[in-house]
């Protein structure tokens, strides 16, 4: 007997098949939540149910089952002090407290970077709206944005998608709204994410730090292999620079930097170097 693939909490992609030895209903239930796919390939192992794991699902989702929930919820939440926590606009503790995959506070502690929330997530939508979240920042791959689009609407919350592949490329004929993403950053009360909340959101944080004329933090990178971020950050401000020229048909790098909110060309090249160097500084050699 199989059971179509259902989106997991935590987003993960570890295929689960269910034993007769699961009889802890909260070790089921963590087991249930850590797998994408809920599947029975023996038809005389059916002590597991697909009503047994919705059951779990549930009681799980309401505090029934006192497992150690933070085990399963990949990188710590950055731990602040109070009088940074008054600064913030938003509620950092009740955040941390829905124990999203990967969630933590960003570096310029503007907003705050995690897992995708939309999909089966999307129930958690109200809650961080209610937290002080007014929009989403979605950095999944190409896919149909009307479901998340209308998702983040009904909450209240402007949804905005800036899809990246896997290999944490932006794609192809979307690079022109990354100034309309560094906006919604530096305008703070942010969400950004993309599948797990690491390496693609790690790439757009950096880029968001090289381009950004406004930013004047260095971000610390989530990722275990920061020099692959650096790396695919560059790679996408060479696709931007590409892409632009071929949408305005111009060989001129001037009207990029300007556009981009920077006085000139000169001092795009002084303050992209500088900033590189420190971004190495502060992740690669940490």
């Amino acid at each position: 007997m199989k059971i179509n693939p259902v989106y997991s909490y935590t987003n993960t992609y570890k295929k689960l098949t269910p034993s007769k030895k699961e009889n802890n209903p909260n070790q089921r239930a963590q087991q249930s939540f850590k797998g994408s796919y809920w599947e029975d390939e023996d038809e005389n192992n059916n002590s597991y149910s697909l009503f047994d794991r919705l059951r779990d699902y549930t009681l799980f989702n309401t505090g029934a089952h006192e497992f150690q929930k933070k085990q399963i919820y990949g990188i710590k939440a950055e731990e602040i002090s109070d009088e940074e926590k008054q600064k913030l606009t938003f509620d950092y503790d009740k955040l941390k407290s829905m124990y999203i995959n990967n969630l933590t506070v960003s570096t310029d502690r503007k907003g705050i970077r995690g897992s995708c929330l939309l999909g089966a997530n999307s129930v958690l939508l109200p809650k961080i709206k209610a937290c002080g979240i007014e929009k989403i920042i979605d950095l999944r791959d190409e896919r149909d944005f009307n479901e998340p689009y209308n998702a983040c609407k009904e909450n209240g919350l402007k949804y905005l998608c800036l899809p990246m592949h896997t290999d944490k490329m932006i794609c192809d004929g979307y690079t022109k709204y990354l100034p309309e993403i560094f906006k919604a950053m530096d305008e703070g009360n942010y969400y950004i994410g993309c599948e797990e909340g690491l390496n693609r959101t790690d790439t757009m944080i950096a880029l968001h730090y090289l381009l950004d004329p406004d930013v004047n933090v260095v971000p610390v990178l989530k990722s275990e292999d920061p020099l692959t971020i650096i790396k695919n950050a560059r790679d996408n401000i060479k696709k931007y620079i590409r892409e632009f020229k071929q949408e305005h048909n111009s060989e001129e790098i001037e009207p990029i930097v300007k556009y981009l909110g920077w006085q000139d060309t000169q001092h795009f090249r002084s303050e992209y170097r500088q900033r590189l160097e420190r971004l190495s500084n502060l992740n690669v050699n940490r």
